[in-house]
C-alpha cells in the first residue's frame, strides 16, 4: 500500500513536472511571440512613420521646386512674348530655368501622396514628370537656336546691305561714267537707256519715304519689291551686251537671294519660338493642375 502510494505520488510529480514544462514550454512561446509580434508591430511602424516623413518631405521638396520653375517659366514666356514684338531687341533665355532636381525626387512618394485623390491625378503627375524631364535640355536648345538664327540672319544681312551698291554708290559710279555734260550739266545719254531707266527707279526709290526715310531703310520687304526686282528685271533686259547691267543685276541677285534667306531664317526661327512657348504654356498648365491637387496653388 505504502509502495503503490509512493509510485503513484512519484508518477504523479513527474506527470507534473512535465506538464508545468510544457506549460513553462507554451508560455516561453507564447511571449517569444509576443514580444516578437510588438518589435516587428514597433519596427513597422517606426518604418511607415519614415517612410510617411519621407513621402510628406519628397513632396514638399517638389511642391517647392515646381513653385519655382512656373515663375520661371511665366518670365521665359514673358521674354519670348516681348522678341516677338521687338525683333531688333536680344532674347533673354534664362538657362537657370532647369530641372536637375527631379534627380532627387523619389518619383513613387509622389504618386503615393495623391493615389487616393480623384480628376485623374495620377495622368496629371505622369505627364507633368514626362515634360518637366525635358525642359532642361530644351532651354539649352532655345539658346543654341536664337545664337544659330542670330549669326545666321546677320551673315545674310550683310549681304543684303549691298543694296546701297545699287541705291548709291554704284549707281553715281555709273552716272559719272555715262552720263554727259550739256550746257555744264550732266545729263543723261537719250541713248543711254540702261541708265536712263536705272535713273528713274532710284530718283523713285528716294523719293518714297515709305521705303527710304531720312536716309534711313524703312521698308526691308518693300525696298526689294520696288526697287530690287525692278532692277533685275531692267538690267537683264541688256545682257550680256552691257557689262555695267551684268554687275548691277549680279549684286541684285545677292541682295534678293539674301533677302529671301533672311526672311526664311526668320520663319522658321518665329516658328520654332512659338512651339516652344507653346511647350512652356503646357507645362505651367499642368504645374497649376498639379498644385491644385497639392492645395498649393
Amino acid at each position: 500500500m505504502n509502495g503503490i502510494s509512493i509510485s503513484y505520488i512519484f508518477y504523479c510529480t513527474t506527470t507534473l513536472g512535465d506538464a508545468l514544462t510544457f506549460v513553462a514550454a507554451i508560455i516561453g512561446v507564447f511571449c517569444a511571440y509576443c514580444v516578437a509580434n510588438y518589435i516587428y508591430k514597433k519596427e513597422s511602424r517606426d518604418r511607415e512613420k519614415e517612410n510617411k516623413l519621407l513621402q510628406e518631405a519628397d513632396n514638399q521638396f517638389f511642391n517647392d521646386n515646381v513653385c519655382n520653375t512656373k515663375k520661371m517659366i511665366e518670365q521665359q514666356i514673358e521674354y519670348l512674348k516681348q522678341y516677338e514684338q521687338d525683333r531688333n531687341s536680344m532674347l533673354t533665355v534664362i538657362l537657370e530655368l532647369r530641372t536637375d532636381y527631379l534627380q532627387y525626387i523619389r518619383v513613387h512618394n509622389i504618386y503615393k501622396q495623391h493615389q487616393k485623390k480623384e480628376n485623374g491625378s495620377t495622368e496629371i503627375i505622369y505627364k507633368l514628370f514626362s515634360k518637366l524631364a525635358s525642359l532642361s535640355s530644351s532651354q539649352v536648345f532655345l539658346q543654341q537656336k536664337h545664337q544659330y538664327y542670330i549669326n545666321k540672319y546677320n551673315e545674310y544681312e550683310k549681304l543684303f546691305f549691298l543694296y546701297r551698291q545699287l541705291l548709291y554708290f554704284k549707281y553715281y559710279e555709273l552716272w559719272n561714267k555715262r552720263s554727259i555734260l550739256t550746257e555744264g550739266n550732266a545729263t543723261c545719254d537719250i541713248a543711254d537707256s540702261f541708265l536712263k531707266h536705272y535713273s528713274e527707279l532710284q530718283h523713285k526709290t528716294l523719293n518714297n519715304p515709305q521705303i527710304i526715310d531720312d536716309n534711313q531703310m524703312k521698308d526691308r520687304k518693300l525696298l526689294v519689291s520696288e526697287f530690287v526686282l525692278p532692277l533685275l528685271v531692267l538690267s537683264a533686259k541688256y545682257i550680256p551686251n552691257d557689262i555695267d547691267a551684268i554687275e548691277i543685276n549680279q549684286i541684285g541677285q545677292d541682295v534678293n537671294f539674301a533677302f529671301i534667306e533672311m526672311e526664311t531664317i526668320e520663319k522658321d526661327y518665329l516658328a520654332a519660338n512659338a512651339t516652344y512657348m507653346k511647350y512652356l504654356q503646357e507645362i505651367r498648365l499642368y504645374i497649376e493642375k498639379f498644385l491644385q491637387l497639392s492645395h498649393k496653388f
